[in-house]
């Protein structure tokens, strides 16, 4: 493929469409908006910042605890470890203190992950600090009573095999329980020994 003096290279004809398109729309002046469209620019940026302002104090009082989901989450996990703080601890507890700081953490999240806002979580965030207390003077039988009158006010009860929280489960919702497949493995670790 031979090219000709004169004749147009691929760029030539890209060239050539620009400097036509440049020649029906040049350079355009700047000019200066209307009085009417900067106030409407002006009520823009004024019912936008109002709106702002108005939602600021709506972003405080976010609680990540809202969803079912969530509550029933911390519910299922946290329950179940104060739960087990509870048969721990009694009146004859060694070291009550430290065994309520294991699992300290544990209380504060349900109170504030599985309760609503309101009376439930107050009372349970008063006999959180009754407990904090009696722990701090080694008083196992307080630390006992205050966690029994936590669990009952916060309606824990034990979850069955069911719990899809339970750590032990920590398959896909959906899935067989971690039973199931050990006795599936252990049938076909049978088979195959024979």
């Amino acid at each position: 493929h031979e090219l000709r003096r004169g004749s147009p290279t691929p760029a030539r004809p890209m060239f050539a469409v620009f400097v036509a398109a440049l020649a029906f729309h040049g350079p355009q002046p700047l000019a200066r908006p209307s009085r009417v469209e900067m106030s409407l620019a002006r009520r823009e940026v004024i019912s936008t910042l109002g709106s702002a302002i108005l939602a600021a104090p709506l972003a405080a009082v976010a609680d990540g605890a809202t969803s079912a989901y969530t509550r029933q989450k911390a519910y299922a996990v946290y329950g179940q470890r104060i739960l087990d703080l509870a048969q721990s601890i009694g009146p004859e507890t060694a070291f009550v203190k430290d065994a309520l700081n294991k699992e300290l953490n544990a209380v504060t999240l349900f109170t504030t992950g599985a309760v609503l806002k309101g009376p439930t979580q107050e009372e349970l965030k008063k006999l959180k600090a009754e407990m904090v207390a009696a722990a701090d003077r080694d008083d196992g039988a307080a630390v006992k009573a205050a966690l029994d009158k936590f669990i009952a006010v916060g309606k824990i009860r034990k979850l069955g095999e069911d719990n899809v929280f339970a750590l032990n489960e920590r398959r896909n919702l959906g899935a067989p329980p971690n039973d199931f497949i050990v006795k599936q493995t252990r049938r076909v670790q049978d088979f195959t020994a024979k």
